[in-house]
């Protein structure tokens, strides 16, 4: 089974759509069962457990829950990880302006958010959970199968297509703008004040990233052999993504009419017991 560590703000959506696409009714967004639609739910292994109960023959599974040291394993020893990374400071001014622009009202100025632990290394914490890069490097080397970067994104899904050796796995997409504009970012990003505080909230995240752009993912790279250039090639020449994939419907209304309902219906009891 292929579990796919969403990192919030590094190219989520258009991988997940990737799963959705290629495996229909055997691929689940995983959703918490005590903590639904909370930002940051604590993952644990009821969640997966819940989930078979709804998809018994699942071939992948993907979100912000998923993470490589919640124990699935216990349920599916087949479980292989996956993630993709992004620029730390692009990714954390990125995760910012979707909050702004999806919780508005809720979002604090962003000196007071960037000041809250939870935001500060996300990409670290979400690997290896001590929020040390040597930890996450770790993680991605003993734990995770294919790690891909935003910056290279077509090589990675490239690196993803053989690593993963399943004929289901399509890997065709088209560009998901998720944010409006890109205005809150860029005023980031280009201000020297907030750039710095940028840099010092994500300072294990950019050696995890620098580790990953330097020596990991070349090395995958290296290892997929002489027609890496030419399959690259070949995937940009015929990236047309389809409109509508059949299984891809089912799967939808599936999750939203039946899944996630018992999930939040799940966490009103607790609440209220």
């Amino acid at each position: 089974m292929l579990a796919f560590i969403h990192i919030e703000a590094a190219v989520g959506p258009a991988v997940t759509t990737l799963l959705r696409q290629s495996f229909g009714l055997r691929h689940c967004d995983l959703a918490s069962w005590s903590q639904y639609r909370e930002e940051y739910a604590t993952p644990g292994v009821t969640d997966l457990e819940r989930a078979l109960l709804f998809y018994p023959a699942l071939d992948s599974v993907s979100g912000h829950i998923v993470t490589p040291h919640c124990g699935y394993e216990q349920l599916r020893p087949d479980i292989r990880y996956f993630t993709f990374l992004s620029e730390p400071l692009d990714r954390c001014a990125s995760h910012y302006q979707h909050q702004r622009q999806t919780m508005r009202k809720d979002t604090p100025p962003f000196e007071e958010w960037i000041g809250q632990e939870v935001y500060r290394n996300f990409m670290t914490k979400k690997l290896a959970g001590t929020g040390q890069s040597d930890d996450a490097i770790q993680t991605l080397e003993t734990r995770v199968g294919c790690t891909g970067l935003t910056e290279q994104f077509d090589e990675s899904l490239l690196l993803l297509r053989r690593w993963a050796n399943h004929p289901r796995l399509d890997i065709r997409y088209r560009k998901q703008d998720v944010s409006p504009h890109d205005d809150i970012k860029r005023q980031l990003l280009s201000d020297s004040r907030s750039r710095q505080l940028l840099m010092e909230a994500n300072e294990e995240d950019r050696r995890l990233y620098f580790y990953v752009a330097n020596e990991l993912l070349p090395r995958q790279l290296a290892g997929y052999g002489s027609s890496l250039e030419e399959d690259l090639a070949a995937f940009r020449a015929s990236n047309r993504s389809l409109m509508l994939y059949p299984m891809h419907l089912p799967s939808l209304v599936y999750r939203h009419a039946v899944y996630r309902r018992a999930a939040q219906l799940n966490t009103a009891i607790r609440r209220a017991a």
